[in-house]
């Protein structure tokens, strides 16, 4: 199952992070669960992973330590972030940048009118142009 998780900086969003594992454990026994799945980015603050496990996990992913105290880390327990539908990340965007956001598929388009010059930000599974 793909997971999104949202990091951002005083409530700017924050791109071009390397996230880690602070750590990922089973439920069951508290041990390590190998392996940790690696993130990629999305855009926009938003990454993503992969993570089909075979037992309930949970964990806390580092942002980096470029971020503040308070922004650094996002608690992991499989069911929060995997909450996050398709739709409801439509809802967040709508919020966020208060502007018309379209679904194709995959694809997400979404336009920032408060930006200086109107930017339209497309995000698809690959990752993401502005334009």
């Amino acid at each position: 199952m793909t997971y999104l998780v949202y990091f951002a900086d005083s409530g700017v969003p924050e791109t071009g992070l390397t996230l880690t594992w602070e750590y990922l454990l089973t439920v069951s026994a508290g041990g390590n669960y190998t392996p940790q799945p690696a993130f990629v980015e999305i855009g926009g603050g938003w990454y993503k992973f992969v993570l089909t496990p075979t037992e309930a996990v949970v964990g806390v992913i580092d942002g980096s330590a470029t971020l503040g105290d308070a922004d650094r880390y996002a608690a992991f327990d499989g069911s929060v972030i995997e909450s996050l539908t398709v739709e409801a990340l439509l809802k967040r965007l709508v919020v966020i940048f208060d502007g018309d956001v379209t679904r194709t598929g995959d694809v997400l388009e979404f336009e920032d009118e408060d930006a200086a010059v109107e930017t339209t930000h497309t995000i698809t599974t690959a990752g993401r142009a502005v334009t």
